[in-house]
């Protein structure tokens, strides 16, 4: 599928309190980049009944009530939320609800919050932040894929990928023995 059949959708276009109810097809972003606004992640899920859009500025038509495949695009920080709220699982339904909160100065922040599908908000594990970066976890997601496929990875392999341009470059070898052992 090319770029300009895809279908996504805008997170920004959500009102405060609005919220988007989509099955993620993964458990990690499909892709990740850098663009001047910093980092972004790209996610793919299936939803029901939305307004999305095709094609790219200044060519983009907007499809009502959309029903089937989507890409969004989430921050940082929304991505932390989402990757330690589903857990390692693919194929979740979550809810991701736009809210604000008054920030310094009176300025209005908004935030995007995650929920899986049927539950209530769980305070603890949506704010815990990590203590991997998203490289680090990218890295032991990937390993994890390649163990579960078959493949065994021995310390000295996981160490040389750990510096490989995909996980950031910059990962020291004693961090990557400390994450070997979380694929063992």
């Amino acid at each position: 599928m090319s770029e300009e059949e895809l279908i996504g959708y805008e997170l920004k276009s959500l009102k405060i309190n609005e919220s988007l109810k989509i099955k993620l097809d993964k458990s990690v972003p499909s892709k990740d980049g850098q663009s001047q606004f910093g980092n972004w992640f790209m996610w793919f899920g299936e939803v029901n009944g939305i307004t999305a859009f095709r094609g790219k500025k200044p060519k983009v038509s907007y499809i009502p009530d959309y029903s089937g495949t989507i890409f969004f695009f989430a921050g940082e920080p929304l991505t932390n939320k989402l990757i330690n709220l589903v857990d390692g699982n693919d194929g979740v339904d979550v809810i991701i609800t736009k809210t604000a909160r008054e920030g310094l100065g009176g300025k209005i922040l908004t935030e995007y919050v995650p929920t899986i599908e049927g539950e209530t908000v769980q305070e603890e594990k949506i704010e815990k932040p990590t203590n991997l970066s998203l490289s680090e976890m990218k890295l032991v997601n990937d390993a994890k894929e390649l163990v579960k496929s078959g493949q065994k990875i021995t310390e000295a392999v996981f160490i040389t990928a750990s510096k490989e341009i995909q996980y950031g470059g910059n990962i020291s070898e004693e961090r990557a023995k400390e994450l070997y052992i979380l694929i063992c």
